[in-house]
């Protein structure tokens, strides 16, 4: 299994179980060290979401590419993310129960942050050319319609049929580095 399909899995359990964890927290830790319940609530969803947001940067830590941008923006995600989440959770909480408005806010809170991250830490046009001009080195391409031949067992494209020996591949290869290096 590839790292990335890992970190998918792992992101996935992370928000299956994350509506379970923050009541569980709630429930086992905090019910019995505080009063009244809004207190606990509040102690349990800070908890919880610090414990998330850790775990989340943890999962994805290798996958994206830490800017200054990214690392203060995550954290500003953090704060951004409470903008929906408050005022959601004090209407649900005024019209419904105090509690659920708490519940639904950390909700909120929890999902804008992940969607704020995931826009975030996406690989920009720029990044992704940069990352595949250095691939070019060590990947050959069809000549005729640039599907990429590594690891193919014949000179061979799967893509437009095209046959080639490894020295016309192979000379091809050398011809675009050094248009690459005369840029």
């Amino acid at each position: 299994m590839s790292a990335l399909v890992t970190r998918i899995i792992l992101a996935t359990t992370m928000i299956a179980v994350t509506p379970a964890a923050y009541m569980i927290l709630y429930l086992v830790l905090f019910d019995t060290l505080f009063r009244p319940d809004e207190v606990a609530l509040l102690a349990a969803a800070v908890v919880w979401a610090t414990l998330f947001a850790v775990g989340w940067i943890l999962v994805w830590r290798r996958e994206v590419n830490w800017t200054r941008v990214r690392k203060y923006g995550t954290w500003g995600a953090a704060v951004a993310a409470l903008i929906p989440a408050v005022p959601i959770g004090l209407l649900v909480g005024g019209t419904i129960a105090e509690e659920l408005g708490m519940v639904t806010a950390s909700v909120v809170w929890w999902v804008v942050w992940i969607v704020f991250t995931a826009y975030l830490w996406r690989e920009r046009p720029a990044e992704r050319a940069s990352r595949l001009l250095g691939q070019e080195e060590t990947t050959l391409h069809c000549p005729k319609c640039r599907y990429n031949l590594t690891g193919l067992r014949e000179a061979r494209c799967p893509e437009c049929g095209t046959q080639f020996t490894l020295g016309e591949l192979y000379a091809h290869q050398r011809q675009k580095r050094s248009d690459l290096g005369s840029d």
